[in-house]
């Protein structure tokens, strides 16, 4: 309704009429409605003037409505001398005033761009960064309000309508003729220009064939840096391997949004859902997706690519005990809390470097430009996004590689920031100059600090111990200094753990060195 609300052509004064008509018609407390539909109003309202903010704001309010609970008629059932009724009024009003600061702070937004009439680009960072956060917020609180919805439910003896639309669904999925195969879902076409990495595929496809065991569920993760290839790898192994499966789904896992909008275009695609009726339900098609996952006999291979939050993910991992899944995140621990196994994705050493740049760039393979394209490697540090993108610049513009490393030492910065049509379609959306950017605006305290530090030192094989050793000569000396933490033993384990999450380091249980990539 929202969703539908903000894509509407309407005036305030419609918008006005219909908030009130709203009220009385559904016996809207004064409460809830001055709170959620007074918010949503407003909102509205300062974003009429516009049809670009408006889209804008139906993103925001779809990813709203993706992050809040599913009550159905709950609160009818609901009698508020329950012993659950209190701590569920009280997650409820919690709940309503993220909702008001949601509201508030895209007002704020929206009005800024509507007077200056410009986008600066550390407010819209600043922006996106606030709303992720508030909408993580709300997504616990709406994973708290259901736990708490599903014990009083038992308690009271009602039946929760979504295991009954469960159950329907399997019965229909069990019914001959219903689902169409096969079906192939990915959101873009293979990057013919991408270096095969035979050996990473090789691995992937022994482990996830289906002819191995038809009886057990097998995922595996791949994990490593931004830009170090995990996606085009995923992608190459689906396209190759494709045969193998009656079903190939490929589901972006980012945000809700899009994992919500991939389950659905896969359940048209299936025909678990009508493709010529308008879905209200996103949520409901991706059940039905997954209980035909968890159901079927068939053969299907899921992929979950830049699977980096546990909490979005979570919601499209299907229960039962067959099939195939792989997932790319880039952190060691988000991809081994699903998965049962997992490849770590290394940068490209000279050697194999060296192959993909001339593969990449279509160059003689005489030892001169071998010579050259190691150097060209040990530069850009081996990752897969340099020198995919890199290569592209050298064949848009016709260079060999005596005349690219010159040129790319004297304009280093602005090279990175550019991202060449000759990198083909499907390919990572980042460049060089932005591929870190994320990550690295959303550090702070700590783990910004340690973040720094590691910039000043050489990349490779940091040992541990001589930072905690210097940082201790500096807390003897000033046990305030900023440094510090890092002489003491937890708080440099956490602040590592976070930058290891966001895949900005790596490092060795070994030897108990850490390692960054030397374009971070």
């Amino acid at each position: 309704l929202v969703s539908a609300l903000a894509s509407s052509d309407l005036s305030i004064s419609h918008i006005e009429a219909f908030v009130v008509a709203l009220k009385i018609t559904f016996n809207i407390s004064p409460l809830i409605s001055n709170l959620w539909w007074g918010s949503v109003q407003l909102l509205l309202m300062v974003c009429l003037p516009t049809t670009d903010l408006m889209r804008e704001v139906a993103r925001l309010l779809q990813e709203l409505d993706l992050a809040l609970p599913q009550l159905n008629e709950f609160f009818d059932h609901l009698d508020a001398s329950h012993s659950g009724a209190k701590r569920f009024d009280t997650l409820i009003i919690k709940l309503y005033t993220q909702i008001v600061c949601f509201c508030a702070r895209s007002i704020r937004f929206f009005r800024l761009i509507w007077i200056l009439g410009i986008l600066l680009r550390h407010s819209r960072l600043e922006f996106s960064n606030q709303q992720e956060r508030s909408l993580e917020i709300l997504q616990r609180l709406s994973k708290e309000i259901e736990q708490e919805r599903d014990a009083i439910q038992l308690k009271i003896g009602k039946v929760d309508e979504e295991v009954l639309s469960m159950m329907m669904t399997r019965q229909l999925l069990e019914s001959p003729g219903t689902v169409k195969l096969p079906c192939f879902h990915a959101p873009f076409t293979i990057n013919e220009r991408f270096y095969k990495r035979e050996n990473i595929i090789s691995q992937i496809e022994a482990y996830l064939n289906p002819k191995t065991s038809s009886t057990q569920l097998k995922s595996l993760s791949l994990f490593g840096l931004r830009g170090v290839g995990k996606t085009q790898i995923a992608l190459q192994y689906t396209y190759q391997c494709r045969h193998l499966f009656d079903a190939v789904i490929w589901i972006p896992a980012d945000t809700h949004l899009t994992m919500s909008q991939n389950f659905l275009a896969v359940g048209q695609h299936l025909s678990l859902t009508p493709k010529d009726t308008r879905v209200r339900d996103p949520a409901g098609v991706m059940t039905t997706v997954k209980a035909w996952l968890s159901d079927t006999p068939c053969r299907w291979l899921l992929v979950f690519d830049n699977a980096d939050d546990l909490d979005i993910f979570k919601y499209g991992w299907p229960g039962g005990v067959m099939g195939s899944i792989l997932i790319t995140p880039r952190d060691f621990a988000a991809g081994h809390t699903f998965a049962s196994t997992g490849i770590h994705i290394n940068t490209f050493n000279d050697e194999d470097g060296s192959k993909a740049i001339l593969s990449m760039t279509r160059l003689p393979k005489n030892n001169a430009n071998k010579l050259m394209a190691k150097e060209m490697n040990a530069i850009l540090g081996g990752l897969s996004l340099a020198l995919n993108q890199m290569s592209g610049f050298i064949l848009s513009r016709k260079l060999s590689l005596q005349q690219f490393l010159p040129l790319y030492k004297r304009n280093k910065d602005d090279i990175d920031g550019r991202k060449t049509a000759a990198t083909g379609a499907g390919d990572y959306n980042h460049t060089l100059g932005t591929v870190w950017e994320v990550s690295l605006s959303k550090l702070s305290g700590e783990a910004a600090k340690l973040q720094r530090l590691l910039a000043f030192l050489q990349p490779d094989e940091i040992n541990e111990a001589f930072l905690v050793s210097g940082a201790q000569v500096l807390a003897d000396t000033d046990d305030s200094h900023a440094l510090a933490f890092v002489a003491r033993e937890m708080s440099l384990l956490d602040a590592e753990q976070i930058l290891m999450q966001a895949a900005l380091v790596e490092k060795s249980e070994i030897s108990l060195c850490l390692s960054v990539h030397r374009l971070v």
